[in-house]
């Protein structure tokens, strides 16, 4: 069970989108920090290099080819994890997808499809598959990989950022469903140099200070998956800005605290 003081186990965490990337980042930094891992992509031989790296650390470590585009093969998935390895209490929802950019106009349909059922409806499997889990056992973090494009418009990128703003609101309707039980957080990468990056017209020739690390992303993914950070649950963290999880706390704490001093109580004047 997470609690919200003290340093919790590393307890067992599973990683979608495993085999390169971001994903590969993340799961080397929870290695580090003594989770057994569940690695999960549909690129085989990408999946077992990140095994492989992962495992040179002395990290427990099991991974599965998979792909989480249907409910069936999640569900598959989760039977498989659950009956061989064991219950899960760190989901890192990290497999993406961004279609070509073009204006919505012009936008394929088979395209929008794709890219709802993985950016959202995965997720969202994935979730209704080993969140009950966790909410009987009570406690466990699920931690969305998000983006801006979820909260701002995105021109070129309709179905991105479609996808992207029902993640949020997923993430953050989770949160308050299951507030003191499970922790939902979405985490905005910033611009992180992958192949899917690399392959969109408006990031090209970006100055390189411009790019984010993937180690800076996957050390806030460490910090959320300690199960420390309850009062941050349902938020969307950006990992490029808001590294220090404890100062974000606090932070929001001031506000809060601030704006209850403004509304007058029944007793005021």
């Amino acid at each position: 069970m997470f609690a919200a003081e003290g340093s919790p186990a590393p307890q067992l965490a599973l990683v979608t989108g495993a085999g390169r990337g971001i994903g590969r980042a993340i799961a080397l930094a929870l290695a580090g920090a003594g989770h057994p891992l569940v690695l999960v992509a549909r690129n085989a031989d990408q999946l077992a290099q990140t095994q492989a790296l992962v495992a040179s650390v002395g990290a427990s470590v099991v991974s599965i080819a998979a792909d989480v585009g249907s409910w069936e093969s999640v569900r598959g998935l989760a039977d498989e994890v659950l009956a061989e390895i064991g219950p899960v209490h760190v989901l890192v929802n990290n497999a993406g997808y961004a279609p070509p950019e073009v204006p919505f106009l012009a936008s394929d349909v088979g395209d929008w499809e794709r890219t709802i059922t993985v950016n959202l409806l995965a997720p969202m499997w994935l979730c209704r598959a080993f969140v009950p889990g966790m909410a009987e056992r009570g406690g466990g973090v699920v931690i969305n990989m998000n983006s801006l494009g979820g909260c701002q418009p995105f021109p070129t990128q309709s179905a991105y950022a479609a996808s992207k703003a029902g993640l949020c609101r997923l993430t953050d309707t989770l949160a308050a469903e299951l507030a003191g039980v499970v922790q939902f957080f979405d985490v905005h990468p910033g611009l992180v140099r992958t192949s899917m990056t690399e392959n969109l017209q408006m990031w090209r020739g970006l100055p390189a200070d411009q790019w984010t690390a993937p180690t800076v992303v996957a050390e806030v993914v460490v910090q959320l998956a300690t199960g420390r950070h309850w009062a941050l649950s349902g938020r969307f963290i950006n990992a490029s800005t808001d590294r220090d999880l404890g100062a974000l706390a606090r932070g929001l704490a001031d506000e809060q605290s601030r704006t209850l001093r403004l509304v007058p109580s029944a007793h005021d004047g």
